[in-house]
């Protein structure tokens, strides 16, 4: 929670919403994946006053298209399944954010007979970046922070299933260049004995 604002502005960008342009958001901005419907703070592990932090993440739904049983990063429960992904994007679309992934967790589910609601989503590194450039502005601090903090989801879910994305197994030497050769801390998520690969949900 502390590392928002630390990281740097985002140039300038327009995104159109209700046909009119607004700011992308500006910040490289720590972000986990919510509990559906993701509209009230407690969705995103927030507590109630802490609207700057809520309003960082996304344009917050009303009302639209809700994904049954996404836990997001938050709602998962020990031994579950975890899926992996590489960096969050700066998008500020809930729906869109969330669609993608959401299918792809429908389809492991039906693979693996498990329900989406088994299924906690993370990523490898934890603040936003720019898509299709996952290596773009990463400074040591934020790599240390994200391996840490994966460290940390897997050490209390000990998950019994990893599913890795093409594009996190893509990144993995970057981040690794920059730790120690010693630092063990990644070893739980990338040589779990039960782990497979499977393609972004951008890329299906």
């Amino acid at each position: 929670m502390p590392e928002f604002r630390r990281h740097g502005k985002q140039p300038a960008r327009s995104r159109y919403f209700g046909g009119s342009a607004l700011p992308s958001p500006a910040y490289f901005d720590p972000w986990w994946w919510p509990i559906d419907p993701a509209n009230r703070p407690e969705h995103w592990g927030l507590e109630p006053f802490e609207t700057d932090h809520l309003n960082s993440f996304c344009d917050i739904p009303s009302r639209g298209k809700s994904y049954p049983g996404f836990q997001g990063s938050l709602g998962a429960s020990p031994h579950c399944a975890v899926l992996v992904g590489e960096r969050p994007s700066f998008n500020a679309s809930y729906g869109s954010a969330v669609s993608g992934v959401y299918s792809l967790l429908g389809r492991l589910a039906t693979q693996m007979k498990l329900r989406v609601q088994d299924f906690h989503v993370t990523d490898l590194i934890k603040f936003r970046g720019e898509p299709g450039r996952s290596t773009e502005d990463l400074c040591s601090r934020m790599i240390d922070i994200s391996v840490e903090c994966l460290a940390a989801e897997f050490a209390l879910l000990t998950p019994t299933v990893v599913v890795i994305t093409d594009m996190a197994l893509e990144l993995l030497p970057f981040v690794q260049s920059k730790l120690n050769l010693l630092d063990t801390r990644l070893n739980a998520v990338f040589q779990h004995q039960n782990k497979t690969i499977t393609k972004h949900w951008s890329r299906q």
